[in-house]
């Protein structure tokens, strides 16, 4: 995972109005914006004029991340300005005057010809690139929060294609009324922020010098950007850009976090992928996810779940029993300092809990760790569980005995349907666990009940989504912070899986660092990881694809960076 930028932003900045028509919004102002902007050490293509020139040349002397671009003498310069005087065109009806004028509306335009031009020359090399407004500080409510968010969009490596467009409305409807889109303003689109690799952004810029000039030739109308930006979105059937909501606010940087997700095996050279040559355990029954714990003997306990069912490429699921019940088992197997299997054996569910009929059997997504020198466990179970809801189960992992003991099935804080993914703290005075990610919610055991006593808040937007992978505990590279996986899903068919290395202060669940989000063999499909052990110069993760086929996922350390909330 480089630590440098594979994204270049791009935005132009030229002196359109008269002192009366700019009012406090000088051209000094608009400099102190940009300023926050460039302060956060991204990398910026940036076109003016020579009006604006001079003023320019002294930030970069501040600012090496800054490249001067072309320089237009003035706007009447620009390819969409001489386009723009082929026609009589009129400006729409309901505008601010003031503000939306005609060349304020060329400006605007000017977006697709200064990207064009930072894609062919690409003086970062960049793989990817990024239209930012030139003032657009001036709407962000946290400043901070938004320039951290900057240079996380800047130094994510991105594996994929796409071209992502913030918006506050919905599509323009298929009997569209032209009026509107020419009349009114339509915020499909915010217009301040887009991102997208190198072919989806050059496919942008030529489809809108292609379909611009008839769009003014059709309408005569000289309308907003983003106005012809949904228009094309309507008109022209194979350009579909991925959309999210926003809004003119912090919110326009919130990119799913999906878009910045990179795959390990495409991406990182350390990479190393080792199927697991796991026993056969009786007819109909596969190995899945797979938790790993330090043995104090010296090398390792796995546990890994067996199932009776399989899920298709297509996410559905082929059911092997009858009745379509779902079955866990447990196989407990002993691993050497090399992480090799040395011998397997079958672990008894509980016998000290009420079992009811139902669909589901077993004890699913086992995690196991060490706590006061008792190797423990918990999962999750909806037979043990009372009233038909899905519920927690924790004992003892007792491997002598080979046999889930002293088990009791743990009350939530509060009383929820579900309970699933609730991460363990290793080594700790208490029995403790990461309960919801959402709000870094910090429970600890008492008698049967999880009670909460600690809470975080300002996490990162997108962490909202992300639900317990592994256990945490205290890491060997970062001495004094627990380090542990989490995971989000995007609700695609089938669900597509990313994973999030995390960083959190002790006791108090704060999140200090994170790594950028990945998944493992695949850039997306159904990877699950409940297992996850970190040595000396590299990070081990268990990982199930499509709830079966389980390997053992290896990556250097130094090949994964971590950013600062």
């Amino acid at each position: 995972m480089n630590s440098t930028s594979d994204v270049t932003f791009v935005t132009v900045f030229m002196n359109i109005y008269s002192k009366k028509e700019e009012g406090h919004r000088d051209i000094a102002w608009r400099f102190q914006q940009f300023a926050k902007i460039a302060e956060t050490g991204i990398q910026l293509c940036v076109y003016v004029d020579e009006y604006s020139e001079e003023l320019l040349d002294q930030f970069i002397e501040s600012y090496p991340n800054l490249r001067k671009m072309r320089t237009w003498k003035s706007i009447q310069d620009t390819w969409v300005h001489k386009e723009c005087t082929s026609y009589t065109l009129s400006l729409p009806q309901k505008r601010n005057p003031q503000k939306d004028t005609y060349e304020y509306m060329a400006l605007m335009h000017t977006k697709m010809e200064c990207m064009a031009d930072a894609v062919q020359e690409n003086p970062f090399g960049s793989t990817h690139f990024a239209w930012i407004d030139f003032n657009i500080a001036h709407i962000f409510q946290h400043m901070e929060i938004s320039q951290a968010q900057l240079k996380r969009i800047s130094t994510c490596v991105k594996s994929h294609s796409f071209l992502v467009i913030p918006g506050c409305w919905s599509a323009l409807p298929a009997n569209l009324n032209t009026y509107t889109i020419l009349n009114t303003i339509h915020w499909r689109f915010c217009g301040g922020f887009f991102m997208g690799d190198r072919d989806s952004v050059m496919n942008f810029c030529t489809l809108y010098q292609t379909h611009f000039p008839r769009f003014l030739k059709e309408f005569s109308y000289m309308t907003w950007e983003v106005n012809f930006w949904a228009y094309m979105e309507y008109k022209i059937a194979h350009w579909k850009p991925q959309w999210y909501a926003a809004d003119h606010n912090d919110s326009i940087l919130h990119i799913p976090w999906e878009y910045c997700s990179m795959c390990l095996a495409k991406n990182v050279g350390s990479y190393q992928c080792i199927p697991l040559d796991m026993p056969f355990l009786e007819t109909n029954f596969f190995p899945m996810s797979a938790s790993v714990t330090p043995r104090r003997e010296g090398g390792y306990w796995m546990n890994t779940r067996y199932v009776n069912y399989r899920l298709a490429d297509n996410g559905s699921y082929l059911f092997f029993h009858p009745d379509k019940k779902i079955i866990t088992k447990n196989l407990c197997t002993r691993l050497d300092k090399d992480m090799n299997m040395v011998e397997h054996f079958f672990m008894s569910n509980p016998t000290d809990l009420i079992s009811r009929v139902c669909a589901f059997e077993g004890v699913e997504d086992i995690r196991i760790w060490w706590h006061d020198d008792q190797l423990y466990y918990t999962g999750s179970s909806v037979n043990y569980a009372p009233k038909d809801r899905t519920r927690i189960v924790m004992g003892e992992y007792d491997t002598t005995n080979r046999q889930l003991q002293n088990n009791k099935v743990l009350i939530p804080p509060t009383d929820t349907w579900c309970e699933k993914n609730w991460c363990p703290i290793c080594d700790v005075s208490f029995q403790t666990f990461l309960y919801q990610c959402s709000d870094m919610t910090l429970c600890r055991v008492e008698s049967d009940k999880l009670v909460t006593y600690c809470q975080s808040s300002q996490l990162p937007y997108w962490f909202s989504s992300c639900r317990g992978s592994t256990y945490f505990r205290e890491s060997l590279v970062y001495p004094g912070y627990w380090i542990g996986l989490v995971h989000f899903s995007v609700h695609e068919w089938p669900r597509h899986y990313h994973h999030v290395l995390v960083l959190l202060e002790p006791h108090t669940g704060k999140m200090v660092k994170h790594s950028p989000p990945f998944s493992f063999c695949q850039p997306s499909t159904i990877e699950f990881c409940i297992g996850f052990i970190e040595t000396s110069e590299t990070y081990h993760f268990w990982v199930s694809q499509f709830d079966r086929d389980p390997v053992r996922i290896s990556v250097a350390i130094g090949d994964v960076t971590f950013m600062s909330c």
